[in-house]
């Protein structure tokens, strides 16, 4: 298992879709990486989680994520790195 905790930057609003009863939500994150100056991701929720992300958060906003790192592999061979979130609490960044 590959836990993680990452402060992350919500790049675009987070996106509802159905998968049989449940739903899922999806948002593209950014996050400091010591190769790339940033790093790009996408991360997924469900449940309680996935409410509270849809209703509280909005592009722009910091968040710190408690998840796993998963590997999803697509039909072209392209692996594609994903964050499940587990837990999320908000994070601010004081500038003057």
């Amino acid at each position: 298992m590959n836990l993680c905790l990452i402060t992350a930057r919500l790049l675009k609003k987070p996106e509802k879709f159905n998968i049989t009863t449940q739903y899922l939500i999806e948002v593209e994150i950014n996050f400091p990486h010591a190769r790339n100056y940033f790093a790009n991701m996408m991360a997924l929720a469900e449940g309680k989680i996935a409410d509270c992300l849809s209703e509280l958060y909005l592009q722009g906003d910091y968040v710190i994520i408690e998840g796993e790192l998963l590997i999803l592999e697509s039909k072209r061979k392209i692996i594609n790195p994903v964050i499940y979130i587990n837990d999320l609490q908000p994070a601010s960044i004081i500038t003057n």
